[in-house]
């Protein structure tokens, strides 16, 4: 995402019946005028993928 500010990405995971996804649009329009590749907002998608990473395995 940091990579690439301008596309828009998406990200779902699905195990059983939990489900989580991230759209880097919706990050986007939260963060307003911060950019997305601010290093203290790759840290935070870094981290709430490895959350969500570690509860779908």
């Amino acid at each position: 995402m940091s990579g690439n500010p301008n596309v828009d990405f998406v990200l779902s995971l699905k195990r059983g019946s939990d489900t989580f996804e991230m759209k880097s649009a919706d990050i986007k329009e939260v963060l307003g005028d911060v950019s997305i590749n601010h290093p203290k907002v790759t840290r935070f998608i870094k981290e709430m993928l490895d959350f969500s990473l570690l509860e779908n395995n």
